[in-house]
């Protein structure tokens, strides 16, 4: 009798411990929705130390981000991993992230995510769908991959749905059939997934795997391009704006909501649905955000026609401040720029950015030319890819890096280069005195699983975070 009692004792004792760790954890998010850093801080160790794997998740995190702690992955991954192995399935998610993109051991990788997974962890079913898709970590199965994704959706997780639907759309790893992918991505169209609703819409349009049915194209059109997705926006203000000029108003307004997402060509359609308008003696538009507004943003984004306007009106003092040595600023800047980011044609920012470095007199300009380089080369400019390769290799304007170098002659080969791909052998090969066979094999492979050639290879860059952003505005997402 008194061993079953302190028995009952020890459990209750553990379960109050149990729910003070808990308390802690959630005093800690509380805290941290306050962005007091220290107290949350505070809070998770508390809890992490009592040995919950929700204080360690939570404690981890802190260490990612840099929340009242410095930046610390290592200390990070270990946090992660401790909390991982009792079981958390949303550490054993991170790990599997940890494992497959920093440590390039995607196997390890893919057995902690079908860990989270068989916890009906979402993020996981929809990697372990992904590694049976493409073969990363695993070898490719096609019906697995449905499996997971089903799983996926059926947790509710509607880009699951979007991925089966591009699956049975393209073809390439389950044969191909349009009613199958209309079928899920209308339901993720029934959970307002814009994508899908954008494909969807593209489907009656052409009729593929539904009747043709203009009106439900444009209602999935609309529908997307209120949820947030680019290209729909784009599309109606184009649509609007554009070729038909059926409405600037009704244009500029989808334009702006592209342009509030950071997208350069819905600022400069929202410019131009202005302008037309004004030459076609309509009342001036109305937009949430002004024109100047606009304007300014296109500027600082590089199209040149905005940073000639800008100009002559900061001279003016028109709609700004009157500030002639800005306006001096803004001609010498477009004065070099202006053919090469106008319509943001590859070839001419190449030969612009490169004759910019040349001429270079400060680290700030070479960093100009480099990034128009580097526009060029996300619009899948070969040319430019091998320049950045050599810029990567000489250590010309950023850190000598030869991984990355590496990496770009390998994204030109990829992409052909024309008649030159001869030259881009005989360029690899001048990297075999210089890179580690190793190296090599582990960059090839990094290259060949990595999901975005270009959000990969900024990611492994040692930029700064500012340049980082300034370079991101170059997605290859704004060119399609």
């Amino acid at each position: 009798m008194k061993l079953r009692i302190r028995f009952g004792a020890a459990i209750a004792a553990l379960a109050i411990m149990a729910g003070g760790a808990w308390a802690d954890v959630d005093r800690g998010l509380a805290a941290k929705a306050q962005e007091n850093f220290p107290a949350a801080l505070r809070e998770f160790r508390k809890s992490a130390d009592a040995g919950d794997a929700r204080g360690m998740f939570n404690l981890a995190k802190m260490y990612l981000y840099g929340e009242g702690v410095p930046k610390d992955r290592e200390v990070y991954a270990d946090w992660n991993r401790r909390a991982a192995e009792d079981g958390f399935a949303e550490a054993e998610n991170s790990m599997g992230w940890i494992y497959t993109h920093w440590r390039d051991r995607p196997v390890v990788g893919f057995q902690w995510y079908l860990r989270a997974a068989a916890q009906g962890n979402v993020d996981s079913l929809s990697n372990v769908a992904y590694g049976y898709e493409h073969g990363f970590g695993v070898d490719a199965n096609g019906a697995k991959a449905i499996e997971f994704y089903t799983r996926a959706v059926d947790a509710g997780l509607p880009t699951a749905g979007y991925q089966i639907g591009v699956m049975h759309y393209s073809g390439e790893v389950v044969p191909k059939d349009f009613a199958k992918a209309a079928e899920y991505f209308k339901r993720g169209a029934a959970q307002e997934h814009a994508k899908s609703e954008f494909f969807l819409s593209h489907l009656y349009y052409h009729g593929e795997g539904v009747e043709t049915d203009f009106d439900a194209y444009e209602d999935y059109r609309r529908r997307s391009a209120r949820h947030g997705y680019i290209r729909a926006q784009l599309e109606l203000g184009e649509y609007y704006a554009g070729f038909f000029s059926k409405s600037f108003q009704t244009g500029a307004q989808w334009y702006e909501m592209a342009a509030k997402q950071g997208s350069l060509k819905g600022m400069v359609g929202l410019l131009q649905a202005y302008r037309r308008a004004g030459e076609a003696g309509e009342p001036e538009l109305k937009t949430e955000l002004t024109y100047e507004h606009w304007l300014e943003q296109a500027a600082e984004y590089g199209d040149g026609e905005a940073a000639w306007e800008m100009a002559a009106l900061v001279f003016a003092g028109t709609g700004f401040d009157k500030d002639e040595a800005r306006a001096d600023e803004l001609v010498t800047v477009t004065v070099t720029v202006t053919v090469a980011v106008k319509d943001n044609y590859p070839d001419a920012m190449r030969w612009k950015g490169v004759k910019r470095m040349q001429d270079a007199k400060s680290r700030d300009e070479f960093l100009l030319g480099f990034e128009l380089i580097y526009g060029a080369a996300a619009q899948r400019n070969t040319g430019a890819m091998l320049t950045l390769a050599q810029i990567f290799r000489e250590g010309n304007a950023v850190d000598k890096d030869i991984r990355v170098a590496y990496l770009w002659a390998l994204e030109a080969r990829r992409n052909g280069y024309g008649t030159g791909s001869d030259q881009v052998e005989a360029y690899l090969a001048q990297f075999t005195p210089e890179i580690d066979p190793t190296v090599a094999y582990e960059t090839r492979n990094y290259f060949d699983n990595c999901r975005s050639f270009y959000a990969c290879v900024l990611d492994e860059s040692e930029f700064t975070d500012e340049l980082k952003n300034t370079l991101r505005k170059y997605t290859p997402d704004y060119y399609e």
